[in-house]
C-alpha cells in the first residue's frame, strides 16, 4: 500500500516538476518535495530492495545466509548432563559423516564412523547418556564433533558437562 501511494505521489509531483521547469525559477514547494523524493528513496525503497534480496538468496540457498544471526554448526543441549538425562545434538546439514566424542580422561570414542553417508543428512541426534556405559565414565567435559575426515578436520564441536555416578549428588 505504501508503494502505490508513494508511485502515484511522485506521479502527481513529476507532473508539478514538469510543470516547474517551464517556469524560469524553482518554488520552495519543488526544493521541499526533491528533499522528500530522497529521503522516500533512502529510507524506504533501498531497505525493501534490500530485504527483497536477502529473501532471493535465501531461496536460492537455504541456511547459507548467516545474518543476522549465524547459528552453529553443531549444538549440544542441555550444556549441564546428569544420567536420566537426554542429550539432544542439533546439527546443520549437509555436515560431516563421521560423529566423535572425546571424553574427560582423554580418551576418544567414534558413535558414527566416516563413510556414513546418511549421517551427513540427519539434523538431529539424541542420546541417553546411561546406554552409552562406554563413553560417560567419568564426570568432566565431553566434547563432540563431527567431521568430514576423521580426526583431520573437526569442522563442529559443542561441549557437555556430564555430571554423573557420586559426583551427581553433590554438583
Amino acid at each position: 500500500m505504501l508503494f502505490v501511494l508513494y508511485w502515484e505521489t511522485t506521479r502527481f509531483f513529476e507532473n508539478r516538476r514538469a510543470a516547474a521547469e517551464r517556469e524560469d525559477e524553482e518554488t520552495v514547494l519543488d526544493t521541499t518535495l526533491r528533499v522528500y523524493g530522497t529521503a522516500w528513496v533512502i529510507g524506504f525503497v533501498f531497505p525493501a530492495v534490500l530485504a527483497g534480496g536477502f529473501l532471493m538468496f535465501e531461496l536460492l540457498v537455504p541456511g547459507q545466509w548467516p545474518f543476522p544471526n549465524p547459528r552453529p554448526g553443531l549444538v549440544c543441549a542441555p550444556e549441564r548432563l546428569q544420567p536420566g538425562t537426554e542429550l539432544v545434538l542439533d546439527m546443520s546439514v549437509p555436515h560431516g559423516t563421521q560423529l566423535t566424542v572425546f571424553t574427560p580422561n582423554g580418551k576418544s570414542v567414534v558413535l558414527v564412523p566416516y563413510g556414513a553417508k546418511r549421517f551427513e543428512s540427519v539434523r538431529r541426534v539424541t542420546l541417553l547418556p546411561d546406554t552409552l556405559f562406554s563413553v560417560f565414565t567419568d564426570s568432566g567435559e565431553y566434547a563432540f564433533t563431527v567431521s568430514y575426515e576423521g580426526e583431520l578436520s573437526a569442522s563442529q564441536i559443542c561441549r557437555v558437562r556430564y555430571v554423573g555416578g557420586s559426583q551427581g549428588a553433590v554438583g
